[in-house]
């Protein structure tokens, strides 16, 4: 199940913190998706770290699985498209990263458009409140953001970045021009080398 440090899914459904219904796939199914050797007509598939915390799953003989729900939330998953959809011009990434409440605090998506490398295009930042405000019937509460800032940049150094306050639902936009890039372009990891995406995002951007 786990295979060089990493767990192969086709999708995290991270409100039950396991895999979705299709289950777990193989490295060697997702090489195949990688590297258009697929027989299943799907590209894209998700790729989690087999932390401590998400490596306790256990498939039970009814085909389910047996997970401690109070710990199995990774720090972040990827979803990796080879081809079509977001992946225009080559492999494109969007990272998903997780806080210890299992609520999404970030989103970076790499775009590859320019050449064949990677620009991380957008990054959402969610801004969530403490679950210990709360009284525990209420807890439920903590799950909806009170703020996000949207980031989009393109390549120029051009781009514009929206705060949204969910509460008073209202947006601020502003506008970015000739902004230093460089920490945003990447290459393209080799197969396996999901670590070197995913760390890029959980650094953070200095202009959120």
């Amino acid at each position: 199940m786990i295979e060089h440090g990493y767990l192969y899914m086709q999708k995290w459904n991270h409100f039950t913190r396991t895999p979705d219904p299709r289950g777990f796939l193989s490295e060697q199914q997702c090489r195949g998706r990688w590297d258009e050797h697929q027989a299943d007509q799907i590209d894209w598939f998700t790729v989690v770290p087999a932390e401590p915390s998400v490596g306790s799953f256990v498939r039970r003989d009814d085909g389910g699985f047996a997970i401690d729900p109070a710990s199995a939330v990774p720090s972040w998953t990827m979803e990796v498209t080879p081809r079509g959809g977001i992946a225009v011009d080559g492999t494109a990434f969007q990272v998903f990263v997780w806080d210890e409440d299992n609520r999404n605090v970030t989103i970076g998506t790499y775009s590859n458009r320019w050449g064949g490398r990677l620009f991380l295009s957008e990054v959402i930042y969610k801004i969530f409140p403490d679950p210990d405000d709360f009284r525990p019937k209420e807890r439920a509460l903590a799950n909806k953001p009170l703020f996000s800032n949207r980031l989009h940049l393109s390549p120029n150094g051009d781009g514009q970045l929206t705060r949204i306050d969910h509460f008073k639902q209202t947006k601020d936009l502003e506008q970015f021009h000739g902004v230093d890039v460089e920490p945003n372009w990447a290459d393209t990891p080799e197969f396996g080398d999901w670590e070197s995406l995913s760390k890029k995002v959980l650094e953070g951007n200095p202009l959120v």
